[in-house]
């Protein structure tokens, strides 16, 4: 009786890059699949339309959040609103800049003070940044006075939002988390940028794969409050 030959490293690996080739394959066909769905909507245009003319005016703001000091009123705009302290955070290649057209909404809805969380994007890696983020949410906390503050994440900041809350202990200063237009699953747009934390939003990558389980996607046992929008 002959046993078969245990299979080699070689073996194995081929075997992998297999199951990494096919799985890139089946990915590259979902893509072509949903731009050529899009491609029939007129929805799809006006999408577009939208995204160029906010990025030409992020363009245009952009100089604004690198001068001092920080670009946002402390005051609420609606009085009779409970005041509640908000930190924001932007995204990849970005600055405070980012909030600079949403800011009024934010005071009228009651939130206030304003803070934004400045942290550079190319240079540095999420996790990184995620730790940068909890000495300011701890003094904004004191300087408020308040019990918990609420985090606002767009694109990349919102995962390191989500990470701050969900593994650096945020949820005991943090009641509420909103992010918008965060790839927490990734983004193959990622795979255009340079920088080790856009390569950690790219889908797949092992940063994603270690931050996603069961739970839900950003709150540790159903806390913080959760508010996801992608815009």
């Amino acid at each position: 009786m002959t046993s078969e030959p245990a299979p080699t490293d070689d073996h194995a690996g081929a075997s992998g890059a297999g199951v990494v080739g096919g799985s890139l394959v089946a990915a590259l066909h979902r893509q072509i699949g949903a731009a050529v769905r899009s491609s029939v909507r007129p929805a799809s245009y006006l999408g577009l339309m939208r995204e160029v003319l906010l990025t030409s005016v992020h363009a245009t703001t952009y100089p604004l959040g690198l001068l001092p000091p920080t670009p946002f009123a402390h005051e609420a705009a609606n009085p009779s609103v409970a005041r509640r302290p908000a930190i924001l955070v932007h995204g990849w290649v970005h600055n405070r800049s980012a909030f600079l057209l949403m800011q009024r909404a934010l005071r009228r809805a009651g939130l206030g003070p304003l803070h934004a969380f400045d942290y550079p994007s190319i240079t540095s890696d999420l996790h990184q940044v995620a730790r940068h983020l909890a000495p300011i949410v701890e003094r904004t906390v004191d300087d408020a006075q308040a019990d918990t503050c609420v985090l606002i994440g767009h694109s990349m900041g919102g995962l390191v939002a989500r990470q701050y809350v969900q593994e650096l202990g945020g949820h005991e200063l943090v009641d509420t988390v909103v992010t918008m237009g965060t790839p927490h699953r990734g983004t193959y747009t990622a795979w255009l940028g340079f920088g080790q934390a856009i390569v950690q939003c790219r889908p797949g990558s092992t940063y994603l794969q270690q931050s996603t389980g069961p739970r839900d996607p950003i709150s540790p046992g159903g806390s913080p409050t959760t508010a996801t929008s992608t815009l």
